[in-house]
């Protein structure tokens, strides 16, 4: 289960309800003005309302849905609306939509109906994230922000590497001196989809590597 942040919900919420990567500076100041979670579903509140404005449940309900690539799912408008309209209607559909949010973020991923999309959320909210913890970094849209898995960059031990990556563009890295060799028979690294690099820096004779 994921665990959730005052940052990470804020995430969620300004890619799902509003279609934004915040800026760095707008989602520091945010978090800086609302360090609780009771703070945090006010500030919601006040801005999910003020976008809305003379605007419905369903209005709600149905931007949710076309962001987040669940249109197409029968009845799912309709079950969405409800829970914002139980939850105290517009005026109080910010904190609704921060806890629906967290509980779809937090479904099985093989689902039939939902564990594609929820796959897909997760990665571009996390990836939305570090953009805006980016210094510098200016308002995008959340439909531009990639999905894909970011690099991680790997340096090779003197043990047995065994590693898979994912879709990310991956760097791995091999030092090796006359007293420590890190590219080793056995090493097995499988850099996934993306464009992935192999870099070796050797000062002596190498064993044979996978």
């Amino acid at each position: 289960m994921a665990i959730t942040t005052n940052g990470l919900a804020l995430a969620r919420i300004a890619g799902a309800v509003f279609n934004q990567q915040l800026s760095a500076s707008d989602y520091s100041e945010i978090l800086a003005a609302n360090k609780t979670a009771a703070e945090l579903d006010a500030w919601a509140n006040a801005a999910v309302a003020a976008e809305f404005r003379n605007k419905t449940t369903t209005d709600i309900a149905k931007a949710v849905l076309a962001n987040v690539g669940l249109s197409s799912v029968a009845g799912l408008e309709a079950w969405v609306a409800c829970q914002l309209t139980a939850g105290g209607g517009v005026a109080k559909a910010g904190a609704t939509m921060l806890s629906l949010l967290n509980d779809y973020s937090n479904m099985s991923t093989t689902d039939a109906t939902y564990g594609a999309s929820v796959v897909t959320f997760n990665q571009k909210t996390a990836n939305s994230q570090v953009l805006s913890q980016t210094a510098g970094t200016a308002t995008g849209t959340y439909a531009a922000v990639s999905t894909a898995t970011p690099s991680t960059p790997f340096t090779l031990t003197t043990g047995v590497d065994l590693r898979t990556a994912g879709s990310g563009d991956d760097t791995y890295t091999s030092v090796n001196t006359s007293t420590s060799q890190t590219l080793n028979a056995g090493d097995n690294v499988n850099g996934g989809a993306g464009n992935d690099t192999l870099s070796i820096t050797s000062t002596s004779a190498l064993a044979a590597g996978t």
